[in-house]
């Protein structure tokens, strides 16, 4: 009888762990884009996808304005994730949070034309709710490091 005791109390715990760290992006706008990070480097669009609204907005990209989730789905489906030698494609910093507003810095690193390639971006926005994107706008910058 103890040790289903034991086990019982062991598997509510494990429960409470998946269930807080489940809600824990719908709760922190930070931990969706950490979340965002995570998947684009795995190269996993589906969950890249499932962290945006269906009504979702990115605008200002490099490569256009992209809207509702098969667009977006199409931006993350070109390419990979993989970085140059070895190296994480991408890496954020410089994270703040106000309310449900998500601001960050980006450095990603590929290849362009065949060569190694380095994009520094300084103050992307993005408004998270629930723990889906509903907005992300890219700043204007020059995307070379």
């Amino acid at each position: 009888m103890r040790n289903l005791r034991s086990t019982s109390v062991t598997m509510c715990l494990l429960l409470i762990g998946v269930v807080t760290a489940c809600n824990s992006t719908q709760s922190d706008p930070a931990a969706t884009i950490e979340a965002y990070v995570a998947a684009y480097n795995a190269a996993d669009v589906d969950a890249i996808v499932q962290l945006f609204d269906e009504n979702a907005v990115i605008t200002d990209h490099p490569g256009g304005t992209f809207t509702r989730t098969e667009q977006i789905r199409s931006l993350h489906g070109v390419g990979g994730a993989d970085g140059v030698d070895g190296t994480v494609a991408y890496t954020i910093s410089n994270i703040e949070v106000s309310g449900n507003t998500v601001t960050w810095d980006h450095v990603w690193s590929g290849e362009e034309a065949g060569e190694p390639f380095q994009s520094c971006v300084e103050g992307h926005t993005a408004t998270v709710e629930n723990g889906q994107i509903v907005s992300w706008t890219w700043p204007p910058t020059n995307y070379q490091c």
